[in-house]
C-alpha cells in the first residue's frame, strides 16, 4: 500500500511493512522494487531495490528465453544486501533523462518480492500496478485523454508553502543521561503535522529496550514498541509516520571507553599491565570485558553499568574475594585477600568503593594469595569488579558457592585477564596509576528525547494575496501548436492550467467576449486540464482566448491563451 505525494519537481512514495508479514510459508519476504513505466502499461524499468541484508542479493533462476528458444539460468532479482527502506523520493526521469517536469504525467509502481531458495520459481513478486496521485478526471474529459493512473509532479496550490516544513536542527535530550541518538528525516513534507514529538523508552522482562514515538501535541502514540537501531543506516527500515522517518540508536550495554591515567593525566606509556588474553572485548587487547560476556552475571541491562576506576597503589589497597581454579570445588572460595588497588564507582557523589574478586591457578607460581598478574596467561590472574559497595568483612553471597557456578547470579560488572608488561615487575606499580573504565550510557526509561516540526501551509488566502500567487498562473503549452506532451492519442487535445488555487472558476472567452468554456476547478490540486472544446463539446478554432480565473477569498486573474489548431484535410467528399 503506497502513499503518493506529488511535489514540486519531485514525487515522494512511502509504504508500510504489510508485505513483510505472513504469506506463503515456502517463500520468505526479501525486498522491494521500484519501477518507472514508459506508459501506463509499461514497459517498466527497475530504478531501485531495497532488500534484506541476508546474503540473498542477486537471485538467479531458470527462465525460458524466447529469442534463444532454451531455458537459461539468469538473474531475476537484483538485490544488493542494501537493507530495507519504506520510502523513496524521485526527482529524476529514469526513462527520458533529466529532471521531473511539473505538470507532466509519470508512471511508477512499487512491488514486494519474496524468495524461496528451493522453490520453482525462486521468487514471487506482486503485480506491476501503476500508482495514482488522487487527481479527479471529470466529464467531459475521459481517461482516453487524461488517465487517472499516473503521478503529476506539481507546484503547491496558491496560498500553500512547503518550504517552511522542517524539524528542529537538534533533537533535545529532555531527560535522562544516555549516549543514545535520535535522528529525524522529513521524507514527505506534505504529511508533516507541525506537532511536537517525544521519544520514550521502556524495557521488557528480558532487558530489551523499545521506544515509542508520541505526538505530544495531540497526546497520541504514533509508533509503538519499536526496536532500537544498531546504526543510523539500519533505521532506514523504520516505518514512515506523519511524513517523518525517525531513527533511534543506543550504544551497546557495557564498556564504552578505557583510559590509563597517571597523576590525573592520560598516560598509557607508564602502565604496569599490558594486553592480556583476548576474551573478545573491545579494549585492553580484548582482555577487558563485561561480566555477562565472561563467566556470566546478573547485570545484563545497559542501564545497570557504571563507570569505575582502578586506582593502583603499593600501599593503598583493599580486600577481594579469592577463588582457586583447579581446586576442589573448582573456582571455590578461599579467603578475603588484598589486591594492590582500590576500585571506585566514579558516578556516585562522593565516589563509592566497590567489591572485587580475583582468581588464581592452583599450584601455579603466581598462587600467592594476592592479585598480581604475571607475564604468563597460564597463571589465570582474573579480576572481577562487582557493583556492590565494598565492605571490610566478606559477604556470604560471594563465598557460599563456587564462583564459576554462581557468576550468573552475581552483580559482576567487568572481568579482566591482564598480563604484566614486558620488562616490568611489581616494583613498577607506582602511586597514582589509574585504569578508568567508562560505561556506555544506554537509553533507559528515564530518557526522553523531543523535537518539534513545522507543518506546510495549505491554501492560506491571505498568503496567496500577499504573494500575489494568482499572477503565477500559467497555461501550458502556450502557444498551443496543434499538439502537447500531455496528449495520449492523435484525437486528444489538451492544455493545462498550473499553479491554481485549491478551488476556483475558470471561464474561457474569445476576444469577442463570447463565453467558450466554463471549468469549475474543485479537486484540490494546482492543475486543471482543458480539452480545447467548448461547453457544447465542439473543438475551438485557432485564435487568442482569455481565461478569466476567479478564486473566492483570493482574487481574480486573466491569462491569455494562443491556440493554433491542426488544419483539417478532407480525404473524401
Amino acid at each position: 500500500k503506497v502513499a503518493v505525494s506529488p511535489l514540486e519537481g519531485r514525487v515522494a512514495l512511502t509504504w508500510g511493512d504489510d508485505s513483510e508479514k505472513g504469506g506463503d510459508p515456502r517463500y520468505q519476504f526479501e525486498g522491494y522494487n521500484v519501477y518507472q513505466g514508459e506508459s501506463v502499461a509499461g514497459p517498466w524499468k527497475r530504478i531501485a531495490t531495497y532488500d534484506l541484508v541476508n546474503g540473498a542479493a542477486i537471485v538467479f533462476d531458470n527462465e525460458f528465453d524466447e529469442n534463444a528458444g532454451v531455458v537459461i539460468n539468469r538473474p531475476v532479482q537484483f538485490g544488493g544486501d542494501t537493507g530495507i527502506r519504506h520510502y523513496i523520493e524521485l526527482a529524476d526521469d529514469a526513462i527520458r533523462g533529466g529532471k521531473l517536469v511539473n505538470g507532466q504525467t509519470y508512471y511508477y509502481t512499487v512491488t514486494a518480492y519474496s524468495y524461496g531458495a528451493n522453490q520453482s520459481p525462486k521468487t514471487l513478486e506482486t503485480s506491476l500496478t501503476p500508482l495514482r496521485d488522487g487527481r479527479l478526471v471529470r466529464k467531459p474529459l475521459s481517461e482516453e485523454f487524461e488517465p487517472a493512473n499516473g503521478i503529476i509532479p506539481r507546484w503547491p496550490t496558491a496560498g500553500s508553502d512547503f518550504k517552511v516544513v522542517k524539524t528542529d536542527s537538534a533533537v533535545t535530550h529532555k531527560s535522562g543521561r544516555s549516549d543514545g541518538r535520535v535522528y529525524v528525516k522529513v521524507v514527505n513534507p506534505a504529511k508533516v503535522t507541525g506537532s511536537a514529538y517525544q521519544v520514550k523508552f521502556k524495557e521488557d522482562a528480558e532487558a530489551n529496550v523499545f521506544w515509542d514515538l508520541v505526538d505530544a501535541t495531540k497526546n497520541a502514540t504514533v509508533l509503538k514498541d519499536m526496536a532500537q537501531n544498531e546504526s543510523e543506516a539500519q533505521g532506514d527500515a523504520n516505518p514512515i509516520v506523519d511524513g517523518l522517518l525517525v531513527k533511534v540508536t543506543s550504544p551497546p550495554p557495557g564498556i564504552g571507553n578505557v583510559q590509563w591515567l597517571k597523576n590525573g593525566a592520560v598516560n598509557s606509556a607508564d602502565r604496569w599491565l599490558a594486553s592480556g588474553s583476548d576474551l573478545g572485548g573491545q579494549f585492553v587487547g580484548g582482555g577487558l570485558i563485561e561480566g555477562y560476556n565472561f563467566f556470566g552475571s546478573a547485570i545484563v541491562s545497559g542501564g545497570e553499568f557504571i563507570s569505575v576506576e582502578l586506582r593502583f597503589s603499593p600501599t593503598k589497597k583493599q580486600k577481594a574475594y579469592r577463588y582457586l581454579r583447579g581446586a576442589s570445588p573448582n573456582y571455590g572460595f578461599q579467603d578475603y585477600s588484598e589486591i594492590p588497588c582500590t576500585i571506585w564507582d566514579i558516578e556516585s557523589s562522593p565516589p563509592r568503593q566497590l567489591n572485587a574478586a580475583f582468581v588464581e591457578q592452583r599450584g601455579g607460581p603466581a598462587e600467592d594469595k594476592t592479585w598480581l598478574p604475571t607475564a604468563s596467561a597460564g597463571d589465570r590472574e582474573y579480576l572481577f569488579i562487582f557493583k556492590s559497595t565494598y565492605t571490610d568483612a566478606p559477604q556470604e553471597k560471594y563465598t557460599k558457592d563456587p564462583f564459576l557456578a554462581a557468576a550468573g547470579n552475581l552483580d559482576i560488572l567487568y572481568g579482566w585477564w591482564p598480563l604484566l608488561r614486558s620488562g616490568r615487575t611489581a616494583a613498577n606499580l607506582a602511586e597514582g596509576q589509574v585504569l578508568r573504565i567508562t560505561a556506555n550510557k544506554v537509553n533507559t526509561a528515564a530518557d526522553v528525547f523531543e523535537f518539534k516540526t513545522t507543518a506546510p501551509v495549505f491554501d492560506d488566502n491571505a498568503l496567496a494575496q500577499k504573494r500575489e500567487d494568482l499572477k503565477l498562473i500559467r497555461v501550458v503549452p502556450n502557444p498551443y501548436y496543434g499538439q502537447s506532451a500531455y496528449e495520449l492519442s492523435s484525437l486528444a487535445r489538451l492544455v493545462r492550467f498550473t499553479r491554481l488555487p485549491k478551488q476556483c472558476m475558470i471561464k474561457v472567452f474569445s476576444l469577442g467576449g463570447d463565453l467558450v468554456r466554463s471549468i469549475n476547478h474543485t479537486d484540490g490540486t494546482s492543475i486543471e486540464s482543458w480539452d480545447l472544446k467548448t461547453d457544447h463539446g465542439l473543438p475551438v478554432a485557432s485564435g487568442v482566448y482569455l481565461a478569466f480565473i476567479e478564486a473566492p477569498g483570493i482574487g481574480k486573474q486573466v491569462v491569455k491563451i494562443a491556440i493554433f489548431m491542426e488544419a483539417e484535410r478532407l480525404e473524401a467528399f
